[in-house]
């Protein structure tokens, strides 16, 4: 009797600690998947120009406002950015937001992962590249007639396009 009550617990502790290990397997793989949706490895030449990307300037946007809102995903998914004091979502703000996952192109309320160029905050010039500043690349990016050099994902110079005749 005694050996088969042992049996028993043994049995109730095992299963206890198979079940406790799948939910923590299942909740890391759901913290990873969304790390990596959120942050997605970027690819790119140490050269490339595009002509379609868009350079915002400090005129283009209110960097004093970025202090006041906080970057918070939304019910439907939608990462959003929210006025810490009413929490209220700015739909007006045109800029970069940070969070945890890192700094993001907010426009027309909610992170903009189509965006593709250099946007100023108070920290300097950044690649963007599908709405995240990109913290991985290092090389020249050529938007309009300008020449940005990056380093770390940060503009380090700037040279006008030159032409050879």
């Amino acid at each position: 009797m005694y050996i088969q009550n042992h049996r028993a617990r043994a049995n109730r502790k095992d299963r206890a600690y198979t079940i406790t290990a799948i939910v923590t397997a299942l909740v890391a793989i759901g913290l990873i998947a969304l790390v990596l949706y959120m942050n997605p490895k970027k690819t790119t030449a140490n050269t490339q120009t595009t002509t379609e990307a868009t350079t915002l300037s400090d005129s283009d946007q209110n960097v004093s406002s970025a202090d006041r809102l906080v970057l918070q995903q939304d019910a439907d998914g939608v990462w959003r950015p929210y006025d810490r004091t009413t929490g209220e979502v700015s739909e007006d703000y045109v800029g970069l937001l940070e969070n945890e996952y890192g700094w993001w192109f907010v426009r027309n309320g909610q992170v903009d992962f189509s965006f593709n160029g250099i946007v100023q905050n108070k920290n300097g010039k950044w690649l963007v590249t599908e709405g995240a500043v990109n913290f991985d690349y290092s090389g020249e990016q050529t938007y309009e007639d300008t020449v940005y050099v990056i380093e770390n994902g940060q503009v380090t110079e700037i040279n006008p396009v030159t032409f050879s005749e």
